[in-house]
């Protein structure tokens, strides 16, 4: 079996646009928040901005095969593949920081 490693930062935001199924952005970057992941954020068109569901929003990582795991989801996969480099606090969720 194909093992998956956790390969960048991402974030998860749905979007709850009336008369139709919630959409939902995955917008990844090397860290959050960084650059990358401000540029994906700053093409979203600013009307669509007021169906965002804050409480729907997840900080967490993809792996290889592109599936969103959230920051302690993450943490499990990370260190089973042996990724982890430093782990930093709090130790129940992975950081960034954890990989490099």
């Amino acid at each position: 079996m194909k093992q998956h490693t956790i390969v960048c930062a991402a974030n998860k935001m749905i979007f709850n646009v009336p008369h139709q199924e919630p959409v939902v952005l995955i917008l990844c970057g090397v860290r959050h928040c960084d650059r990358l992941m401000r540029q994906a954020i700053d093409m979203i068109d600013p009307e669509v901005w007021k169906y965002r569901s804050i409480s729907e929003e997840v900080q967490g990582f993809v792996n290889s095969y592109g599936t969103f795991f959230d920051r302690v989801e993450a943490l499990e996969i990370a260190t089973r593949m042996g990724q982890i480099k430093t782990k930093t606090h709090p130790t129940s969720e992975l950081f960034s920081e954890d990989l490099y």
